[in-house]
C-alpha cells in the first residue's frame, strides 16, 4: 500500500484506506499490508487492518535505491513460497481534480491470451531457458511498477493537499470578510451612538 508520511492530506489517506478495505474484504484468504508512509500505517491500524512490514516514504529525488530494495525483498519473499499473491494499492494521478484508487496484480503474472500472435511466441525457443529468463526479469518488472505507483501516489498526495489548503484558504478569507463586515456594522452602530448623544443630549441630572 503506497501510503504518506506527510499531514494535511486526510482525503488521501481517506481514499486509500477505503480501497485497501474494499481490497481485504474481497478475499477470503489471509492478508498482510505492506505500507509505504507513516501516517498510512497508523490509520490502517486503527482501523484493525493486518498491516505486516512498514517503510518510511522515500524523498522524490532520492527513492531509486529504497525502490530497487522493495522490489528485491518482494522477490525473495515471493520465491520463497510466502505468498500466493501480491497486490499493489495506490492512488493513480489522472488530473489536477482527479485522482483515482488502483489496485494492480503484480504476482502472479497472467499467462498472455489465446491469440494465434501468442502462440506463435509460445512455442518459440528461448536462450537462456524461460525461467531464467524469468528470474532476471521479474525484479526489474517489479521495480518498475513501484516505481510506477510511487510516482503517482506522490503526486496525487501533492494534488490532493494543493487542493485542499486552496479550499481552506478560501474559507479563510471569507471567514476574514464576514467579520470584517460585522466589525464594520458595529463601528457604524457606536459612531451612530455617539452622533446621537451629541444631538439630543440627556439633560443634566440634579
Amino acid at each position: 500500500v503506497f501510503g504518506s508520511d506527510r499531514g494535511l492530506c486526510g482525503a488521501f489517506q481517506a481514499v486509500l484506506q477505503a480501497a485497501t478495505e474494499q481490497e481485504i474484504g474481497r478475499t477470503s484468504t489471509p492478508e498482510e499490508l505492506t505500507v509505504i508512509g507513516r501516517l498510512t500505517r497508523d490509520r490502517l491500524i486503527r482501523a484493525g487492518l493486518p498491516v505486516d512490514r512498514f517503510y518510511s516514504q522515500p524523498e522524490l529525488k532520492n527513492q531509486g535505491p529504497d525502490i530497487a530494495a522493495w522490489a528485491e525483498a518482494i522477490w525473495a519473499s515471493w520465491s520463497s513460497d510466502r505468498y500466493r499473491s501480491l497486490d499493489l494499492i495506490y492512488i493513480e494521478y489522472i488530473s489536477g481534480g482527479r485522482q483515482v484508487a488502483r489496485t494492480q496484480r503484480l504476482l502472479p503474472v497472467e499467462k498472455p491470451g489465446e491469440s494465434p500472435e501468442a502462440g506463435d511466441y509460445l512455442r518459440a525457443g528461448f536462450d537462456p531457458d524461460p525461467d531464467s529468463i524469468l528470474r532476471q526479469l521479474t525484479p526489474l518488472y517489479l521495480q518498475t511498477a513501484l516505481t510506477w505507483a510511487y510516482l503517482n501516489s506522490w503526486v496525487s498526495e501533492q494534488a490532493i493537499r494543493f487542493v485542499g489548503m486552496s479550499r481552506a484558504a478560501e474559507n479563510a478569507k471569507s471567514m476574514i470578510e464576514d467579520l470584517q463586515r460585522l466589525y464594520n456594522r458595529q463601528r457604524q452602530d457606536s459612531i451612530t451612538l455617539e452622533i446621537a448623544d451629541l444631538m439630543n443630549p440627556r439633560p443634566a441630572e440634579k
